[in-house]
């Protein structure tokens, strides 16, 4: 991040940022030599990657309405891995857990989300969120149970997953996006031009179809200022989960 913010504003170095990098970090680790909302110019969200509320097969619960009564029924007995203390699948369970008022044990891995993940196949940890490309092989080979989705409808890749929201649960609603950015100081021009490219692309329909098939959402934002707006909003939700639960880098 820190090189591509450094980059020349000439529309040939590009940064493809995430909720984790761009929405998360500023407010994660105070010592950051990159603002994104300062130094990069938003261009365009491109792809939305759902979240899924994954279980243990054996884990007793069925989906999330009965994880919910099985963790107040058994208060600190119930684990829920994350790739990281600070990471999305740590903040989404917190907001989850908060809601609904669960006394969960958080058990934080190193290794991105394919360590915790396998401690959930394995029945070491009970349950986690993580993103859907993370999970729907091993949910379709039937070594991990899903409880839900958080998109506002069904996702294409599962149909038969129902989404938190259906399940009673409305504000369990995000994803892990990844979108466009340039350096700041670059002429409108070339950025209406990259944005214009990026929507061309993701409109066309092999792409479409691989991102779709791996639980992947193509999605282009209709101008610039549209995806900022974006960013600002995902980036004062996440601020404030983070200073409710105290996560840190570690």
């Amino acid at each position: 991040m820190d090189v591509a913010a450094r980059g020349a504003p000439d529309g040939y170095t590009l940064y493809l940022g995430n909720v984790g990098t761009v929405s998360i970090n500023p407010s994660l680790y105070p010592d950051l030599t990159v603002k994104p909302s300062v130094d990069f110019i938003p261009v365009t969200i491109v792809a939305d990657t759902p979240g899924i509320l994954i279980a243990n097969p054996k884990f007793p619960p069925k989906d999330a309405k009965e994880f919910v009564a099985y963790a107040k029924a058994n208060p600190g007995k119930v684990n829920f891995a994350s790739p990281g203390s600070g990471s999305l699948n740590r903040l989404e369970m917190e907001l989850f857990r908060k809601a609904n008022g669960m006394d969960m044990t958080h058990i934080p891995y190193k290794g991105g989300a394919g360590p915790a993940v396998a401690d959930v196949i394995g029945g070491h940890v009970e349950v986690m969120f993580t993103t859907i490309s993370s999970a729907i092989n091993h949910v379709k080979g039937g070594r991990l149970k899903a409880l839900g989705v958080t998109t506002k409808e069904r996702v294409e890749a599962m149909p038969d997953t129902p989404t938190l929201v259906e399940q009673g649960f409305p504000d369990s609603v995000s994803a892990s996006w990844q979108g466009l950015l340039v350096p700041k100081g670059t002429p409108r021009p070339i950025v209406d031009k990259i944005h214009a490219a990026a929507v061309k692309a993701m409109s066309d329909q092999n792409v479409r179809k691989r991102f779709l098939e791996s639980g992947t959402i193509p999605v282009t934002s209709k101008t610039p200022e549209e995806f900022k707006a974006y960013l600002e909003a995902d980036a004062a939700k996440w601020s404030r989960v983070i200073k409710e639960v105290g996560a840190t880098p570690d």
